[in-house]
């Protein structure tokens, strides 16, 4: 190891004499010795100087090192925290609400003058948006509706307003609360329901009936 001088200046410029003979021996001891307590590596040895730079080296060093290993543990964190994200989001996406409807959303229920009323038409409606399924599905229960408007009123420009408003509004992919497949989180889309998710969807709505005697409609 090459030393820059036999003379020896503490730490934190505090002065003191000059150090020789012996004392600069124990020295080069302890300045050979820091790779052995684990403050610097034995190849980042030979290149240390002596005096404060020594220490401000072996500070700098050291503090580079504990900054990479706290780079590498945030890192991982980083993604631990992103994948449970990801898996909560895909939990809650599997989980059906409990069964509710407002009639017919945004659009009147009845007639108050000729008392029309196709309340009944949009409750049944609702039964099908609330648990989403496919393109098709969605597609019949549409018509459904309208047939059945159709029917309880006899007025075909209501019916096929009501066809064309649900046809536009009803998208799965508006973040609305009577979009198809409302009763799930939104982002399911159109995805057919598993049989297992179909009985789910047949003992809530069982369950629902139960539980409200009185329905939107009353």
């Amino acid at each position: 190891m090459n030393i820059q001088s036999d003379k020896f200046m503490p730490p934190c410029g505090v002065q003191s004499p000059q150090l020789e003979g012996a004392t600069v021996r124990r020295l080069r001891v302890s300045h050979s010795s820091l790779s052995a307590v684990g403050l610097v590596s034995e190849s980042d040895e030979n290149n240390l100087p002596y005096g404060d730079s020594l220490w401000l080296e072996v500070w700098r060093l050291s503090a580079a090192r504990s900054f990479k290993k706290h780079l590498i543990v945030f890192h991982k964190l980083s993604w631990l925290i992103l994948l449970l994200i990801l898996v909560s989001a895909c939990s809650q996406g599997r989980r059906l609400a409990d069964f509710s409807s407002d009639g017919c959303s945004l659009f009147p229920d009845r007639n108050l003058i000729t008392k029309a009323d196709w309340c009944e038409c949009c409750f049944e409606h609702d039964t099908s948006y609330w648990k989403g399924g496919s393109k098709q599905e969605r597609e019949e229960a549409d018509r459904k509706l309208q047939s059945c408007i159709l029917e309880k009123t006899g007025d075909p420009i209501l019916a096929d307003t009501v066809y064309n408003g649900v046809r536009f509004g009803g998208s799965p992919y508006f973040y609305n609360w009577y979009r198809w497949g409302y009763g799930w989180d939104y982002g399911r889309g159109y995805k057919p329901l598993s049989p297992e998710e179909q009985e789910e969807a047949q003992i809530k709505l069982e369950t629902y009936f139960k539980t409200n005697k009185d329905d939107t409609c009353r």
